[in-house]
Parts: structure tokens; sequence; C-alpha cells
């Protein structure tokens, strides 16, 4: 609970400002105003005080449109803004730009750690084997009090942050140049990232050469690769993006346009409505109340009714869009809060240094390289039978930062367990691109008599026996001495995996 008094926010400066709800409704206060004064000159007063009213009137009407044109103009131009991520800022706007440049231009990030770099040259070739074409854009979304949030997490090995900001999401697919699926919605963009190292702990932390590849210790590194001899300094290695993940919001922006519109359409409703009821009085009992006067109530009612009906219109529509799961599975709130906590108790006995942020990063990142490999008994990372051939339909997964735990195991100094997990996929199948809300049921292992190691990456591992470096996707077996690799030593691996649909 104390990390939460850590949280601090970057704030995100707009090119344009979006125009104030005051400015609408002054300018509506104005017309009122100018209106209800024109309308003395259809009262039985003299014809030069009718002129006079309708002229003073015209003119305060004529001022009030000229506001309310400008608050139109004001509202056109932030729309037709465009923001974009700022390299600038820091590693969550890098990567984003990173990100967008990788379905744009299949320019690799350089910002995230190998796994997540392998996960989308896998997807690419899923995509390339169905002949698809995806297009994926991701902005910040525009406002007043928009901006990076970020939660730090300190362990023995290095701190990692947790980044957070509403972005704005577009996303295609496209085969052969028809538009099969395309999809705008606002999300918050989670990103966990890895960043100043502890230095008394260099020695035992790996990391992959940025130039080379190889895996080597970080204390190494700063001296020299021993494969390609590459020195680096700290601010080349970290930081890391590890995680990444998307949950359904609403921008504050989005919510005030909601309670904007609705109470705009209701007090106009109300004022027409009263408006409307007046003249057929007036016509049926011959009302003899000043048009002036009755035109001024039916303001002062429509603004006080009208804009009480729309405060709960708007209050009972912004509720609903917090229910709004968008296609995906309910997941137990109770049960999905208590998980962290009972892994932390759970896998602290046997690993005191043990992340969650990292663990949720891991179990992450092999799942979906075992949905996207082309055959996943093929991974060192994968033990389980013949996956279900639903998965291979998938050609894009969002995973909603949930999970449960359904089963726990303890086998000799195998620790076995089942996770549920949520996600929003995105499924190719006869020429159609669907979404669906699953859930993915992991059951996972791994020899807890061996710690974790800090930077482990599948793509660029360590053989036990000589020390060389390889690529254990595929490889099990160490090209240099021939020796079988146990990934479990080291890492989680897939024992089972299924698709709940």
């Amino acid at each position: 609970m104390n990390s939460l008094f850590n949280l601090t926010t970057q704030a995100r400066s707009n090119g344009i400002q979006p125009p104030k709800a005051s400015e609408l409704l002054q300018s509506a206060v104005i017309f009122a105003f100018g209106s209800t004064f024109a309308s003395v000159c259809v009262c039985n007063v003299p014809a030069l005080a009718r002129l006079l009213c309708l002229i003073i009137g015209g003119i305060i009407c004529a001022v009030a449109i000229c506001l309310f044109l400008r608050y139109c103009a004001k509202q056109k131009a932030f729309q037709s803004y465009t923001p974009n991520w700022d390299t600038k800022r820091g590693i969550f706007d890098r990567f984003a730009f990173e990100l967008n440049n990788w379905y744009a231009h299949e320019e690799l990030p350089e910002s995230c750690d190998g796994d997540t770099a392998y996960f989308l040259k896998l997807q690419r070739e899923r995509l390339s084997e169905k002949k698809l074409t995806m297009t994926q854009q991701i902005l910040p979304v525009k406002g007043d009090n928009c901006g990076t949030t970020t939660l730090p997490r300190k362990s023995i090995w290095y701190t990692s942050d947790t980044m957070y900001e509403t972005a704005c999401r577009h996303i295609a697919f496209h085969k052969n140049d028809e538009m099969l699926y395309q999809r705008d919605v606002e999300e918050t963009m989670y990103e966990t990232v890895i960043h100043s190292p502890n230095e008394e702990q260099l020695d035992n932390m790996l990391l992959t050469c940025p130039n080379c590849g190889a895996v080597s210790p970080v204390a190494e590194l700063t001296q020299g690769c021993r494969y390609c001899n590459t020195q680096f300094h700290i601010h080349n290695l970290y930081p890391r993006v590890t995680n990444l993940y998307f949950v359904r919001m609403n921008s504050t922006l989005k919510s005030q346009n909601i309670m904007r519109h609705t109470m705009t359409i209701c007090i106009a409703g109300c004022f027409l409505f009263l408006l409307i009821c007046s003249c057929i009085s007036y016509i049926k009992n011959g009302d003899t109340s000043p048009f002036p006067l009755t035109l001024l109530l039916c303001y002062f009612e429509a603004f006080f009714c009208g804009g009480i009906l729309g405060f709960l219109a708007s209050d009972i529509l912004l509720i609903a869009s917090l229910f709004d799961h968008d296609g995906r599975k309910r997941i137990p709130f109770f049960k999905s809060l208590n998980a962290r906590s009972r892994l932390k108790s759970l896998i602290g006995r046997y690993d005191r240094y043990f992340s969650i942020d990292k663990f949720e990063g891991q179990i992450i990142s092999l799942i979906r390289m075992a949905v996207f490999a082309k055959d996943p008994a093929s991974l060192t990372s994968y033990k389980g039978t013949t996956l279900d051939p639903r998965f291979h339909d998938i050609v894009e997964m969002t995973h909603i930062s949930s999970f449960v735990i359904q089963k726990v195991r303890q086998a000799n100094n195998i620790l076995h367990i089942t996770l549920r997990t949520w996600w929003i996929n995105y499924n190719e199948a006869d020429g159609k691109i669907t979404k669906t809300g699953d859930c993915i049921d992991v059951t996972i292992s791994k020899d807890i008599s061996h710690a974790d190691i800090p930077g482990f990456s599948i793509t660029s591992v360590n053989c036990h026996n000589c020390g060389g470096s390889f690529d254990a996707v595929r490889q099990h077996i160490c090209p240099y001495c021939q020796t079988e690799y146990h990934m479990e030593q080291d890492n989680w691996i897939i024992e089972d995996m299924k698709l709940i649909r």
C-alpha cells in the first residue's frame, strides 16, 4: 500500500487546448438574455420602445452567436489536432513510438526486452502465413488532464515501474487490399519498465548484449562483452520494457464530452418542450402573461430541469460505461485481487527475491510465444500436448491484466501452478476477422531449488555446463558442448494450455 503514495504523474502538454464548457454556457446565457430582450417587440408597448428592444436584443444575440461560432472553431481545431509521442519524455513514449514504427515500417523496437521483441516477430510470421496485413497505431489522448502515471517498485535487483496512460488505439486488418476489420477505441496502455539496477548485484544480473545478442552479466557488459568486446554504459542497457497490456477505459475528455453533450441535449429539449406548451396554452386559454416573461421562465425552467435531467442521464451513461467489458469474460474481482498476494506468499517461500511484475511479464510472453509459434512442441518453454486448433486462428492478443490461481501442487522440487488469464483476441477464419473475449488456462512449472535469474531471456540463455550463450527458443541442446538444456531450472515452462471461449 505504501507504493500507492509514490504515484507520480508526468503531465503531457497539448499543442491545442480544448474549448472550455464555460464558453458554451456563456454564449447560451447571453443569447437567452438577448432573445428575451428582443421579444419585447411583440408586446403592447410604444413602437419606439419595441424598435429599440429589437435592435438591442438583436445585437446581444449577434454577440452570443459570435461567441458560439468561436467555440465551434476551437472545437473543430481541437478535433483535427493529432497528438504524438515525444521520445524525449522518456521510455514510455519511446516504446509507444517504436511500437507504431514496428507495425508501420517493421522496425523492431529497441526499448523492449528480447522476449517481447521475439513475440512481435512470431506475430508477424502468423500474419504473413495468413496473408494478412495488420496496422496498429497508438496515440496519446487529447485533453487537459492527460499524462503518464508511474508506480515504482524496488527489489534487490533493480527498480521496476508500472507506467500507464490513456491512449487512442487504432487496429485494422487487410487482406489483398480489402479491409476485413477496423476498430478505434480508447484504452489505458500499461508498460512494465525495468531500470536502475542495484550496482552491488551487477555480477549476478544477466542481460542480452544489444550488439551481438549474447547473454552476459551486466558487470561484464560495462567492461566489454565477452563475445563482441563492445563496452556499454548502464544507460545503454536500461531501461527496458518487459510487459505491455491494455485495459478498456474512457479518457477524462471523453467522459466530459458525454456529460456536456447529454446536458446540452436535455436543456435544449426541455426548452423546446416548455416553449411549445406555453404557445399552446396561450392559443387555447388566451394567456395574458407578457411573452418576454413567458420566454424568460422557459429559459430558467429549461436550465434548471434540463440541467438536472442531463446530469442524471450523463451519470447513468458514465456508470454504464464502467460495466462495458469490451466483450471480455467476467473477472472474479476478489479472486483476482487475492491472486497477487497469494503468489507472493507461495513463491516467496522459495525465492525471497520474487517479483510479481517480472513473473506476470514472463507468463504473458510464454503464452504469446506458444500461441504464435508454428510448432509449439519445438519450443523449449512448452512441454504440453497438441494445442487447440483455435489458437492457430489468433492474429492479435491483448492481455487484460488479471489472473486467478486455479490449482497449485508440488512434486519434489517442481512447483506446478494453473492460472486463468483473460484476453481480448482477434481471430482470422474463413476470410473474416472476429474479436472474442477469451480465457486461457495455463499450467506452468519450475524447479524451485534454483533461484530466478534476473534479466533472463528465453532468446539468449547460458549453458549450465560450458557457459555458452545460445537461443533457447527452439534449441534443446547446447550447440557448443551438446548438453541438454533444461529451461525449468532457470524459468517457468508451460505444461498445458487451454482456450476457454
